[in-house]
């Protein structure tokens, strides 16, 4: 199971081995693309560049911290549609990010991924990165959908 722990982990070694993100980055184009364009799909043109960079940051984290620890989904087209359509309506049926957390615990089934999810983009004011409403969301978004997508339990279950 992914806990904070790992996570923390992988950023530690992301930060002082900036090759092992490039490696794992590299990974993800190659393996499994249909779930990299999702990052760079409909809703980038909503990201400035800096948003998109800790998107792609922060995905890079988690796909690590899943392989890791199981093998890795490879989805299909289909499946990863319908995940981030599911994914876009439960934040439309919430119409309040906060509101979605517990929903997305029980859909992926890891309360402390939701949770790195969620920290990371906290609008708090000593963090480094400050994003718009609409980007949090967005952000958050894709990320719940990627997390649903790479864990093979819930590729199954979608």
């Amino acid at each position: 199971m992914i806990n904070s722990e790992l996570l923390d982990k992988i950023i530690e070694q992301f930060e002082t081995n900036p090759a092992g993100f490039d490696l794992t980055l590299e990974q993800i184009e190659k393996d499994n693309i249909l779930c990299f364009d999702i990052l760079l799909g409909s809703h980038a043109e909503l990201l400035t560049d800096e948003e998109m960079d800790y998107l792609v940051f922060l995905y890079v984290i988690l796909y690590e911290a899943i392989q890791r620890t199981t093998a890795v989904a490879q989805p299909d087209e289909k499946t990863v549609e319908q995940t981030d359509e599911s994914t876009w309506d439960i934040v439309n049926e919430h119409k309040d990010i906060e509101a979605c957390f517990d929903t997305f615990v029980n859909l992926t089934g890891n309360e402390d991924l939701v949770e790195f999810i969620y920290s990371s983009l906290d609008p708090d004011e000593e963090s480094s990165h400050h994003f718009s409403d609409t980007a949090r969301v967005v952000m958050i978004s894709v990320l719940i959908s990627e997390v649903r997508l790479l864990l093979p339990q819930n590729s199954a279950s979608l």
